[in-house]
């Protein structure tokens, strides 16, 4: 891996840019599809890391980890 660079940015990815609100904060993200199809965005806001999978045309999964060291409270 390239000092600097994290392992979100060594995957390969498509030429799609894929943009959606933080379902934490409400901040605006922005990601590029991998090959397999999936989008992986750290918010700047809230260092939540947002996992996308297009599953289908009308099914999408979101996957949402909070940043290290910290727990999510079900609600």
């Amino acid at each position: 891996m390239v000092k600097g660079r994290t392992e979100v940015d060594e995957q390969k990815t498509s030429g799609s840019l894929l943009s959606w609100y933080c379902p934490n904060c409400g901040n605006l993200l922005r990601g590029f599809q991998s090959t397999d199809g999936t989008i992986r965005v750290k918010c700047d806001k809230c260092l939540a890391v947002s996992v996308r999978k297009i599953m289908s045309r009308r099914h999408n999964r979101f996957d949402v980890f909070p940043k290290e060291g910290e727990e999510t409270i079900a609600g």
